[in-house]
């Protein structure tokens, strides 16, 4: 087998062994029937002129046995699969059956031998019109042709080149001409026919291989969740597939010849599909564009639409083809998470004012608690431990004045923009405050607060966020 064969030429090749084979087999009917009749015929008319009538029994005989075995071979071929007769078996059979076949018909002027001129001549003229009869059914293969011609015609040669007659030379070197022209017009009549047997075969396999892309192509598109439509440049629908049915809720045959935009477009949509037509008659394809679109009920729908311009052989557009996608339930989900973030933000929004407005609110009181608290650090009359729980407050105050300020951090949080006021702190002084601020705290839970820090050390911290941080561990406990 040549390597350079692709497995195309190497599938077309094995299509014509077997086409030969079966056309071989095909003519056996016809050539056997005649070949049957011709030979009863030649029987008839020389019984009674033969030099050996036993002779010819037995050619007569040999050739009916031959006839004979030849239908059982052909009908035997005929009951096989087409792989079975890609055998070999079945070509070497029909070979030799075809050399013995010629043989029997050379052997006819032997075995059938008359002394009369005119019934010899009779025998000539069976068997030139018999080898010409098997160029028509033995065509289709060149060695077939020569395996009959040549023993039918040498046998017939020799005999004549044996007889002493003046005609005989002559008569032999007419034969060797016709021997020569029959070769050589079965030698053409075999490429001709090889050369129809490829065209037809590949005309059959191009036939068969776009039947069966349309057929791909009908079950793709009627199978296919995308919507598939065609329209001429008048809009008029030629193409709409069970996907389209689905989607837009016409059927095939009441939308078909329809007008598209009537059937999917809303009236108030009209300018996208002007923009989309625009793009289209220049030539420039659309892809992904969604587009607003209803169905049969009137219920709007949006659709993902992927439209190419079909045009001729001149390029002028004569159609589209379209392709859509129902994203309805996805662009609702879209508007849903755009609405969802629209109430976020206006909820967020609200929260920073609510909490702006309690921070202003509350620095009021507070103010006055610490400017009161002031004046009461001057007053004389007071005790000591007056002016300790004075300071307590003082510095209590001062806290919750910085926890409130902190409050409108929440929106610089949130903006990534959060500025800290970076000083050495001292750690012991910070977890000495914080204890007398939640004393009271722990007194009104009937608990007590025991916390001695000897800590010595210096941190480069935020104050006020330090001693939030500090607070809420003390506190969580109570």
């Amino acid at each position: 087998m040549d390597k350079h064969l692709t497995p195309a030429d190497v599938q077309l090749n094995r299509q014509i062994r077997l086409e030969e084979i079966r056309l071989l087999h095909g003519g056996t009917t016809f050539s056997f029937t005649a070949s049957f009749i011709i030979a009863l015929i030649i029987y008839a008319v020389l019984i009674d002129h033969a030099a050996s009538v036993t002779n010819l029994h037995i050619w007569l005989a040999t050739m009916l046995s031959i006839l004979f075995i030849r239908s059982i071979d052909s009908y035997l071929f005929s009951r096989c699969t087409q792989q079975e007769k890609l055998n070999k078996k079945w070509r070497t059979r029909f070979f030799i059956g075809t050399g013995i076949a010629g043989t029997c018909w050379g052997l006819l002027p032997w075995l059938g031998y008359t002394t009369s001129v005119e019934y010899f001549a009779f025998i000539i003229i069976c068997q030139v019109g018999v080898i010409a009869g098997s160029l028509a059914t033995l065509s289709y293969r060149w060695e077939t042709i020569t395996l009959f011609l040549l023993p039918s015609i040498i046998l017939l040669i020799l005999r004549l080149v044996t007889l002493d007659h003046s005609l005989s030379a002559a008569t032999s070197i007419v034969l060797i001409v016709f021997l020569i022209f029959s070769l050589s017009a079965a030698k053409r009549v075999f490429n001709n026919t090889q050369q129809n047997i490829r065209l037809r075969l590949e005309a059959d396999n191009r036939e068969y291989a776009l039947g069966l892309m349309h057929q791909k192509q009908a079950l793709h598109l009627q199978n296919t969740p995308l919507a598939i439509i065609e329209f001429d440049t008048d809009f008029r629908i030629i193409e709409w597939n069970k996907a389209a049915e689905r989607m837009f809720g016409y059927d095939r045959h009441e939308a078909l010849d329809d007008n598209i935009l009537r059937l999917i477009l809303p009236r108030d949509n009209t300018a996208d599909a002007e923009k989309i037509w625009q793009r289209l008659l220049n030539y420039e394809a659309v892809n992904g564009t969604v587009i607003k679109n209803k169905n049969k009920t009137g219920t709007p729908i949006f659709c993902e639409w992927f439209i190419t311009p079909l045009t001729d052989d001149k390029s002028n557009i004569v159609g589209i083809a379209a392709m859509a996608l129902n994203i309805t339930d996805k662009k609702n989900d879209e508007l849903a998470i755009i609405k969802s973030k629209e109430e976020a933000e206006k909820a967020n929004q609200a929260k920073s004012d609510f909490l702006s407005s309690m921070s202003h609110e509350l620095r009021t009181p507070l103010n006055a608690i610490l400017g009161f608290t002031q004046l009461l650090k001057y007053e004389k009359s007071l005790t000591e431990k007056q002016q300790s729980h004075i300071n307590e407050i003082s510095n209590a105050g001062n806290l919750l004045l910085e926890l409130v300020n902190q409050i409108l951090d929440l929106a610089r949080i949130e903006q990534r923009h959060l500025p800290l006021s970076m000083d050495k702190v001292q750690l012991a002084t910070d977890f000495r405050d914080c204890p007398a601020m939640i004393i009271p705290l722990a007194q009104q839970n009937n608990s007590s607060l025991d916390f001695t820090p000897d800590i010595t050390r210096e941190l480069i911290a935020d104050y006020t966020y330090l001693n939030q941080v500090a607070l809420s561990h003390l506190i969580t406990p109570l």
